[in-house]
Parts: structure tokens; sequence; C-alpha cells
């Protein structure tokens, strides 16, 4: 019995995880093309960065019965969440400033 509620308990965190990241990029990209940015190619990106915050969020607040993060881990990924989320702004602009100085020359 304590398999099928691990197994069940784990496909129900898998498809959670699925959910709520993909519908956290969707709303990312959205934001990132309303400003005007195409994020095609960073997308990876964005979804790296949102499932890692999913990870952090689900080790410190969801899971019960284990030992949460410590403080310096759950900032070191906060940190490396929210780069990954705005790389596709920066890339973006360099790319697009190094193609333009390549066409002026």
């Amino acid at each position: 019995m304590g398999k099928a509620v691990n197994l069940l308990r784990s496909l129900f965190i898998l498809f959670a995880f699925i959910f709520f990241g993909s519908l956290l990029v969707f709303y990312i990209a959205q934001i990132y093309l309303l400003a005007g940015f195409n994020v095609d190619s960073f997308l990876w990106l964005i979804n790296v960065g949102i499932y890692i915050l999913c990870f952090v969020f689900y080790r410190n607040k969801v899971q019960f019965a284990r030992k949460k993060l410590t403080k310096n881990t759950s900032n070191s990924l906060l940190l490396l969440s929210l780069l990954l989320m705005l790389s596709p702004l920066l890339l973006n602009f360099f790319l697009v400033h190094q193609l333009a100085n390549n066409l002026e020359h």
C-alpha cells in the first residue's frame, strides 16, 4: 500500500511541476513578446529557471517530511533561477547589438 501511495504522490508532483512550470513559462514568454523581445531561441533558459524555482518552492514549502534546503542553497538557486529567466533579455540585447555593429563595418 505504501508503494502505491508514493507512486501516486510522485506522479502528482511531476504533473504539478509540468503544469505550473509550463504555465509560468508561457506567461513569462508572453511578457517578453509584449516587450518586443524574441525569446524563441532562448526559451529553454526560461524553462530551466522556472523548474529550479519550482524545485526550491517544493523543497522549502511543500515537502514536509525531509529537511529544507539551507538558506545559502535556497538563495543561490533563486539567484540562478532569476539570472536564467532574465538571460534572454541580456542575450537578445548583446546579439542584436553585435549584429548592428557587424552590419556597420
